[in-house]
């Protein structure tokens, strides 16, 4: 039985829902603008600093890598004011949806003040997260301990370029019927991304298997895309762009996707999304070189250059590795996968 108190709760009178509507485009304009004006590929140096990192520890050395960032559009398209105008109007209307994009601006507006600090060159600025659980990072461990890293021979087990995975991405695309297209671009550290402008990004010099491309469709297509796509026909763009803190559900169902729902699960599937976890477990703790030792103590089997990008990534938004700081969101792959797993168990 309907209780009638929730019901008239969570009702929109014309005028609401009018209003709703428009507060709704608005958030998506912003949304739009914060994805596309972003550079992705914010390192321009990580190639040549992670050289001399290792050549550093080779020679008994030490180096701390200083990172050159590409500088994103913020400063110029008023993002910030026109986030904190929609934000205020949010919480000035009387929705029950209201909170949700409030939430998400106040995760947006942190990203957007961080990153105009560093477009106007403090290099000391950084970011702390939130804290994560003990349990979790335990089991990280753990995955990390049962998994060890397989050292790939990317020449020869990765045999297709970019252009072969694009066109393979977008059949699947196409099959689905999501109106998305597949662009080969330089903006990227990973090798495949999705963005909320209907784009699946690959990087151009990437190199792919055959069982990396079965992983990228059920991960990216199957799972990034989908989420988007069903958010997309509610009408609203809140539910496009997602919910706050919907990188762990997004992530955990891509990653079991791409565990569960393939012929066979490409190697470091595991290992990968548990290392990033780990890493960010310590960034607030560790700088960039401690936070190499530490993972090498506990994992002998990965290549330099690939710890050196695992931990790159996570603290890509801070120039200068003395620096402790960091984003969280790469701890949404394993902290996701454990809690769709649980979902899935019951």
């Amino acid at each position: 039985m309907i209780n009638l108190q929730t019901y008239i709760d969570y009702t929109l009178s014309d005028a609401q829902r009018e209003k709703l509507i428009k507060l709704d485009n608005e958030f998506g304009e912003v949304m739009h603008m914060f994805r596309n004006d972003r550079n992705y590929n914010d390192i321009v140096n990580i190639d040549s600093e992670c050289k001399k990192f290792i050549s550093a520890r080779k020679n008994g050395g030490t180096y701390v890598p200083l990172f050159k960032m590409h500088k994103n559009k913020f400063s110029s398209n008023n993002i910030l004011k026109r986030m904190l105008l929609l934000k205020s109007e949010f919480v000035r209307f009387n929705c029950f949806l209201s909170k949700y994009y409030i939430e998400n601006l106040n995760y947006f507006l942190d990203k957007v003040e961080f990153t105009l600090k560093k477009n106007d060159g403090v290099k000391d600025v950084t970011h702390f997260d939130n804290e994560l659980p003990n349990d979790v990072y335990k089991l990280a461990l753990k995955t990390v301990k049962d998994n060890p890293y397989i050292v790939i021979d990317e020449e020869n087990d990765r045999p297709h370029d970019a252009e072969y995975c694009k066109e393979k991405l977008q059949a699947a695309l196409d099959e689905l019927k999501y109106p998305w297209k597949v662009i080969i671009t330089t903006e990227m550290l990973p090798r495949v991304g999705v963005k909320e402008c209907k784009e699946v990004l690959v990087r151009k010099d990437a190199k792919f298997s055959d069982i990396d491309i079965d992983g990228l469709i059920q991960h990216e297509i199957k799972g990034h895309v989908g989420r988007r796509y069903y958010g997309m026909k509610t009408g609203l763009n809140l539910f496009w762009y997602g919910l706050y803190n919907r990188n762990y559900l997004d992530e955990g169902l891509a990653v079991w996707n791409s565990l569960n729902l393939v012929k066979k699960i490409k190697p470091n599937v595991l290992y990968n999304i548990a290392m990033k976890y780990i890493v960010v477990y310590h960034i607030n703790k560790m700088s960039f070189n401690e936070l190499f030792d530490f993972c090498r103590s506990i994992s002998k089997e990965i290549p330099d250059d690939k710890l050196f990008n695992i931990i790159a990534r996570v603290k890509r938004d801070i120039q200068d590795m003395h620096l402790l700081g960091g984003w969280s969101d790469n701890a949404a792959y394993f902290g996701g996968y454990q809690i769709i797993k649980k979902m899935t168990h019951n």
